[in-house]
């Protein structure tokens, strides 16, 4: 596709940029490329990358001696990590543009090492955004006049860019009837009167969508808005993976306080990636989060979420791509939208948690955006949040899906999570449940303590299998359980293999053998398939001894539908628990 380039850029910076492409060597990322940003160099020096081990250079770029009173959206720029590069756009056209338009450009070189891959790299990119923002170490900004707008931090593999604040969907629009009464209603109990929670002195009542004002006396944006990281001048189309914002303002990485480098994990991988806003009360958007009433998910989530989808469709040439292969991650306030979005068969006329808002007639004042693009996804994630509470809105046409709960949720999931799995089990979906029971309300990272499985890593593993089918992925065993305490079913419970994606049942059934330690004969027995030809259940034909160790022991043979092997063979052990283990 060809550059998008920017009609606010100053005349300036397009002459820099022009002349960059004409003289610089066709090769992306050659050294010479960048010496013409050495004008804008305010600070070269290392990193300490602790996937590494050692100091790899890190340059900051800025135009101008300071940012001045307001805070500079910051874009790190990740060169020479041993992922294929995507984007063919030379880099310093690239930097150039944001470096023209004012961003705080960090400019991180791994230099080639093959160590420097996702997902490892996702942690150190993780480091680095705390340390930008000052957390519990110096800012890499230190000693310079830089001060870096709040997590507003996009990370770009080299020959990626990003375009920001576009919007998909209005409130005012394409919201049920009552959405901007509802609206003005919030803003005159919470920033008018007096006593409420923004209240700002002097304010009128407000009548109409035209007298909201922000904190700064700005009009209301009534319009939902995402981000998105793409590669430039791309000659592939690419998966694009998406998540709905948990805050009020879209940030790729969260904040420094939580360790969720995921959605950067997927770009660094050679998908797109978005933040698409979570559908607040603009009054929320334009101040701060408040409780009850944040959210009007309630009657607008389906209509709002599924533009989103259908606006990455419509748009798919532009960003390079590939408009069959979305997925979505849905956790805590954002789970409602990956809910809905996750039934293939969901459009913007679906039904919302609420038929309407009271006292106005249903309906929307005009049709909703993108007509004509598919609203669904193809792989979704959802964790603790409204629609992991709601399992009616599981149906049997969900999509291949990953649902995870913290067992320390400070808001109760936990409760209802056996009767959430067990809705997507009784419809025999397509689906991983990660029950993270070291965790709370947080996103799958670390090591299962129970089989010492890496859940960032699964993640990731899961949404590939389904997003990456023409790079012909082998299968992942993406879980091995045997049989489990005498006090759940014990010798009597199977052994049972969890892949993705869904399998040849016959190579599975040839392919997975069970041995008792010390025999060379394969136990007996039966197996069972569930979960759209992913989960095989093992029951032999003599119970399991308590006591005794066994062997599974999987051929890289076993493949799946579309004939693709095991990358490689695989063996398992365990030992079956005796009475009060």
């Amino acid at each position: 596709m060809a550059c998008r380039w920017h009609h606010d850029l100053p005349a300036a910076t397009v002459a820099l940029i022009g002349w960059i492409v004409a003289v610089c060597s066709p090769v992306p990322g050659a050294p010479a490329d960048l010496k013409v940003l050495e004008p804008n160099l305010r600070k070269a020096g290392t990193w300490p990358s602790e996937l590494l081990g050692r100091r790899v250079p890190l340059r900051v770029y800025f135009l101008g001696n300071t940012s001045g009173k307001e805070a500079a959206p910051v874009i790190v720029y990740v060169m020479n990590h041993a992922a294929p590069r995507i984007g063919q756009e030379p880099d310093a056209s690239i930097l150039a543009d944001y470096i023209g338009r004012r961003y705080i450009v960090l400019l991180l070189d791994y230099e080639g090492d093959a160590r420097a891959v996702s997902p490892d790299l996702d942690w150190d990119l993780q480091r680095l955004f705390a340390r930008i923002y000052g957390a519990k170490t110096r800012s890499p900004l230190h000693g310079l006049a830089l001060t870096p707008q709040e997590f507003r931090c996009f990370f770009l593999p080299a020959g990626y860019r990003v375009e920001t604040d576009l919007p998909f969907w209005s409130y005012g629009k394409h919201g049920v009837f009552g959405t901007m009464e509802r609206t003005i209603d919030t803003y005159n109990r919470l920033v008018v009167a007096q006593d409420g929670r923004f209240h700002v002195p002097g304010r009128e009542p407000a009548q109409r969508a035209e007298d909201l004002r922000d904190a700064a006396g700005k009009p209301f944006d009534l319009r939902m808005r995402m981000d998105i990281v793409y590669p430039s001048q791309c000659k592939q189309r690419v998966p694009l993976v998406f998540r709905i914002s948990t805050l009020t303002r879209r940030c790729f990485m969260v904040s420094p306080r939580v360790k969720r480098p995921h959605l950067v994990g997927f770009t660094m991988r050679g998908y797109a990636g978005a933040v698409i806003d979570h559908c607040y009360n603009p009054v929320a958007k334009h101040f701060r989060h408040f409780e009850p009433g944040y959210s009007l998910d309630d009657a607008n989530g389906v209509k709002a979420y599924s533009a989103a989808v259908r606006f990455l469709r419509a748009h798919a040439g532009t960003y390079s791509l590939d408009g069959e292969l979305i997925g979505g991650i849905g956790h805590s306030k954002g789970a409602y939208g990956i809910t809905r979005l996750s039934d293939a068969a969901v459009s913007e006329t679906s039904k919302e948690h609420w038929a309407g808002i009271r006292g106005f007639p249903k309906g929307t004042p005009g049709p909703q955006p993108f007509a004509g693009f598919a609203s669904n996804l193809a792989v979704g994630y959802q964790s603790m949040g409204n629609g992991t509470r709601r399992p009616r809105y599981v149906t049997d046409t969900y999509v291949p899906t990953l649902i995870a709960c913290g067992k320390r949720d400070r808001f109760g999931h936990w409760k209802v999570w056996r009767k959430l799995q067990k809705t997507y089990a009784d419809k025999d979906l397509n689906y991983l449940a990660m029950g993270m029971e070291d965790l709370g309300h947080d996103l799958p990272r670390g090591p299962d303590p129970a089989t010492g499985t890496d859940r960032y890593a699964i993640f990731h593993a899961f949404f590939d299998r389904y997003l990456k089918p023409r790079a012909k992925l082998p299968p992942v065993l993406l879980a091995l359980s045997p049989p489990g305490p005498t006090d759940d079913a014990g010798a009597n419970r199977p052994v049972s293999i969890h892949f993705a994606p869904q399998m040849n049942e016959a190579t599975v059934r040839d392919g997975v053998n069970v041995f008792l330690e010390g025999r060379a004969e394969a136990l007996r027995g039966e197996w069972h398939v569930f979960r759209r030809g992913t989960y095989f259940t093992f029951i032999p034909e003599n119970p399991f001894v308590a006591g005794k160790r066994y062997r599974v022991v999987l051929s890289p043979e076993v493949r799946d539908r579309h004939g693709i092997r095991l990358a490689k063979g695989i063996t398992r052990e365990f030992t079956v628990p005796t009475e009060g283990n």
